[in-house]
């Protein structure tokens, strides 16, 4: 689903002023809109970024993004802060969800030089043995949704995260579950639902960091449509012989993270963080 339409975006800057009016907060400055909710920059002493959920877009799984961003606040730096959360009535017409979290001024994740891989890959890989503790698998690891602040990478939009501990909101007869299917796993891809657990978000992650620093898909080939390199994945074909040569040189723990078959993966979360520092 595509970004919402003008009307339903001027609606929700309507409501995010007349909110924004009441806290008293100044210089209230639109960031985006995705499908579901509208992003603003409110400028007080620490930066918030205020978002308006469209009307009917509030379902399960939206309140289950919250409930998610709500235990994971504070637990790591490379996790976002969650301020709160908040109904609205605006213009006594009907009541907006309103979301609180912490603005943060970075950029999608870029290419990077190998030298930077490891410590930016050591604090997203703790990240994700602190959502795996909690049996969270984020399930949309991309560039788009890690953004670089400094050197502090943060994981966002926990939009398709999945609480293991829950039902799956994901229809078992779906040829394909929730993802981006150009980082996703095969499981993902192949709704595999009974194989998502965190090495699902360590073949996401392992992608994103191959994608920023080897320049391309671990199971692209030279002159591969999009599209190809993802049924190579659905298929479980191999890596290119191109990519395990620069890894087994570079980065070696980008082989593990992208098998195929989850069980070649890093059995444990700690052991992704350790391969990482190098004591493993």
């Amino acid at each position: 689903m595509g970004a919402m339409d003008q009307v339903t975006v001027d609606q929700l800057t309507g409501v995010a002023q007349s909110y924004a009016a009441m806290q008293s907060w100044r210089n209230l400055r639109f960031v985006g809109a995705g499908a579901f909710k509208a992003t603003y920059l409110v400028e007080t002493p620490k930066p918030i970024a205020l978002k308006v959920f469209a009307p009917g877009a509030v379902n399960l799984r939206s309140v289950r993004e919250i409930e998610v961003l709500q235990r994971v606040s504070g637990t790591h730096n490379s996790l976002p802060r969650f301020l709160g959360v908040d109904l609205f009535d605006y213009a006594a017409q009907q009541q907006f969800v309103i979301s609180l979290e912490e603005y943060i001024s970075g950029t999608p994740l870029p290419k990077l030089t190998i030298d930077r891989v490891a410590p930016i890959a050591i604090q997203l890989a703790e990240a994700l043995e602190l959502l795996a503790a909690q049996k969270l698998v984020h399930r949309d690891i991309k560039p788009d949704n890690l953004l670089l602040a400094g050197e502090r990478p943060v994981l966002i939009d926990f939009g398709l995260c999945r609480d293991l501990a829950q039902g799956s909101l994901t229809q078992t007869w779906a040829p394909q579950g929730p993802c981006t299917p150009y980082f996703a796993a095969p499981e993902q891809l192949n709704n595999e639902k009974e194989l998502i657990d965190h090495r699902t978000d360590q073949f996401g992650l392992g992608v994103t960091l191959s994608v920023a620093s080897f320049g391309g898909h671990p199971f692209a080939r030279p002159g591969d449509h999009p599209t190809r390199t993802i049924e190579r994945v659905a298929s479980r074909e191999p890596m290119s012989d191109e990519f395990i040569e620069w890894a087994r040189r570079q980065a070696p723990a980008l082989v593990s993270m992208v098998s195929p078959w989850s069980f070649q993966r890093y059995r444990r979360p700690s052991d992704l963080t350790l391969a990482w520092k190098g004591l493993r």
